[in-house]
């Protein structure tokens, strides 16, 4: 995370797999990320808490939310979670 008053960066959380992809909520209060084991985690914000949402079926290259999380591998398939 990019903290603009000290234009410094600061760690949320850690896992032990590298983040490839990082979206945000509608309301701003939380982010979820895709990461290269497949996992996908929401951290919120306030709570300063996160959690493991779900594991995708490839590496998640790309993450959207909306009124749900949807994530998008390399593998040409769109099932639904």
């Amino acid at each position: 995370m990019g903290v603009l008053r000290s234009n410094k960066s600061q760690l949320l959380y850690s896992t032990d797999s590298y983040v490839v992809s990082v979206a945000s909520s509608r309301d701003g209060n939380a982010v979820v990320s895709g990461h290269l084991d497949c996992s996908v985690y929401v951290y919120w914000l306030d709570r300063q808490q996160h959690q493991k949402v779900f594991v995708h079926h490839a590496i998640p290259y790309a993450l959207g939310w909306g009124e749900h999380i949807v994530a998008a591998g390399n593998d040409a398939k769109v099932p639904p979670e």
